[in-house]
C-alpha cells in the first residue's frame, strides 16, 4: 500500500473507487480537486491538516463522531468477543485544534501535514483495562475468518478487512512537529478521557 508501510505527506489513497470504499474515494477526489484549484491561482495558499482517528474529550453533550461510535461499541459489549487487528492512527482533538491555528497563522506554513500521536490497533482498547476493566472491552484479536464473516453486520466491507487485518502502518509526523510545532500527548490519555465521557453519559 505504501513504501515501507510508512505514510507521508506524499502518500495518497490509491485503492478506493466508486465500488470499493466510495466514501474514502470521495474524500480523496475532493482533496485532489482542492489542490488542483490552489495550484492554478496565486491569491492564497492552501494549507491542510490530515488527522488520523480523532480521540479525546468533547464539548458537545451528544457527540456523533466515528471515534465516539467505536468507544460506545466498546462500552456496550458489542466487541466483547474481540476486535479485528486493523491498524489505526490516532490523534488527540486538542492537537488537531492547535494544528489548525498554526496552519492558519504561521506565515511559513505550506502544504499537507499529517497528524498522528501513534499507530495502534485493538491494543488501544486493551490499554483501557486498568482503569475500566469492569466494562466488556475487547481483550483479544478477533480471528480474521470470523472478522471477515461478521464484517457486513459491523458496516464494513469484507474486502477491506481481508486487505487490512494484520497490516502494520506507521505515519511520519516530522513535518507537523517541525513546521507547525505540534506536540503530541500520549494517545492512551486522550482515549481514557473520551471513554470517561462515554461511560459517564451512559450512567446518567
Amino acid at each position: 500500500m505504501y513504501p515501507g508501510r510508512i505514510v507521508t505527506e506524499g502518500s495518497w489513497n490509491t485503492t478506493s473507487s466508486l465500488t470499493r470504499e466510495p466514501y474514502r474515494y470521495s474524500k480523496t477526489l475532493a482533496k485532489l480537486e482542492a489542490w488542483r484549484i490552489a495550484q492554478e491561482q496565486n491569491r492564497w495558499r492552501l494549507v491542510t491538516v490530515n488527522p488520523g482517528l480523532v480521540i479525546g474529550p468533547v464539548l458537545n453533550s451528544a457527540p456523533t463522531s466515528e471515534s465516539f461510535t467505536i468507544a460506545r461499541q466498546m462500552a456496550s459489549g458489542r466487541m466483547r468477543c474481540g476486535a479485528p487487528r486493523i491498524a489505526l492512527t490516532v490523534v488527540g482533538v486538542r492537537e488537531i485544534a492547535y494544528a489548525h491555528l498554526a496552519a492558519a497563522f504561521l506565515p511559513d506554513a505550506e502544504g499537507r501535514h499529517l497528524l498522528a500521536a501513534e499507530s495502534t490497533d485493538v491494543d488501544l482498547a486493551r490499554r483501557l483495562l486498568p482503569a475500566y476493566g469492569s466494562y466488556p472491552l475487547p481483550r483479544r484479536d478477533l480471528p480474521e475468518p470470523l472478522a471477515v464473516a461478521l464484517a457486513p453486520a459491523a458496516g464494513l466491507e469484507r474486502g477491506y478487512l481481508r486487505r487490512d487485518i494484520g497490516y502494520d502502518l506507521r505515519v511520519d509526523t516530522t513535518k507537523s512537529r517541525r513546521e507547525l510545532g505540534v506536540r503530541y500527548r500520549p494517545a492512551q490519555a486522550s482515549m481514557e478521557e473520551m471513554f470517561a465521557q462515554v461511560v459517564g453519559a451512559r450512567g446518567r
